[in-house]
């Protein structure tokens, strides 16, 4: 018997689609503590440390796109325009992706490959 563990796809992309909705949860909870602290442009600006907001990859990811906007003495704002993009993108890509799915599903069913 091999000693490698299989793990069913399934289970593969249920983890995967865990693993999205708690970067989601974490992305919005991030929005949502600069919205409430009112740092939405340069002058209202605050600490990471201010917002109670630790570094992490998911908070350097929305700052190397433009999200959150870096000022010269380290603090930072939302950049709410950023958001909104970020926003619109992101329901395009799903919007793509779920059409794709139903093509295929489409295709293979108009094939004779898939019945329901």
């Amino acid at each position: 018997m091999n000693s490698t563990t299989h793990i069913p796809a399934a289970t593969a992309a249920l983890s995967g689609a865990i693993c999205g909705a708690a970067i989601n949860r974490k992305v919005r909870r991030l929005l949502l503590q600069f919205r409430v602290a009112g740092a939405t442009d340069h002058e209202h600006a605050v600490t990471l440390q201010a917002l109670g907001v630790f570094p992490s990859w998911i908070f350097d990811r929305l700052a190397r796109g433009g999200v959150f906007v870096a000022v010269p003495d380290g603090r930072y704002y939302l950049d709410e325009a950023a958001a909104a993009r970020r926003q619109r993108r992101r329901r395009v890509v799903a919007l793509g992706v779920l059409c794709i799915v139903l093509l295929s599903l489409w295709s293979l069913w108009y094939s004779g490959l898939l019945r329901f």
